[in-house]
Formats: C-alpha cells, sequence, structure tokens
C-alpha cells in the first residue's frame, strides 16, 4: 500500500488504515472511529444500561486502542480488536 496515496479513508480496510495511523496519519484512527462508534456504543449502553457510563467506556476505550494500535505489532481487523 502506497502510504502517500490520497485514497479516500472509508474506502480503505481496516488492517490499512491501521497501518496508516501507525504511520503518523491520525485521520485514519478517526476513519476507524467512525467506521464503529454506533455499534460499539449502542452495545455499552445495553450492558451498562445508561448513556453516561456507555459514553465514560467509549472514550475510555478509544483512548486505549490508539495507544495500542500505535505499540503493536499485529495487524488485525479493528472490530476484533475492540
Amino acid at each position: 500500500m502506497d502510504l502517500n496515496a490520497e485514497q479516500p479513508l472509508a474506502e480503505l480496510s481496516d488492517e490499512q488504515l491501521v497501518e496508516l495511523y501507525r504511520h503518523g496519519r491520525t485521520k485514519a484512527f478517526e476513519a476507524l472511529v467512525e467506521r464503529y462508534r454506533q455499534e460499539l456504543f449502542h452495545f455499552l449502553v445495553r450492558v451498562l444500561g445508561n448513556r453516561a457510563s456507555a459514553d465514560d467506556i467509549f472514550q475510555e476505550t478509544l483512548d486505549r486502542k490508539s495507544t495500542r494500535l500505535n505499540s503493536s505489532h499485529l495487524v488485525i481487523s479493528y472490530a476484533v480488536f475492540c
């Protein structure tokens, strides 16, 4: 994959977005977040029972995943990584 190419991020696979993020393109992580935001948030609301707790856990999850994606050598689907 050409890391300098300007292909729309929404068209890239999770793995491609992770690779771009690891190479400093923070917009790639934002694209991953947007891809799974609703699904993850709704799951958290169902499990936790309220939106405030879900919002807190959602933000904490994003912070942790951002750090781990940068340090991990594994390439896996972000959906599985959550």
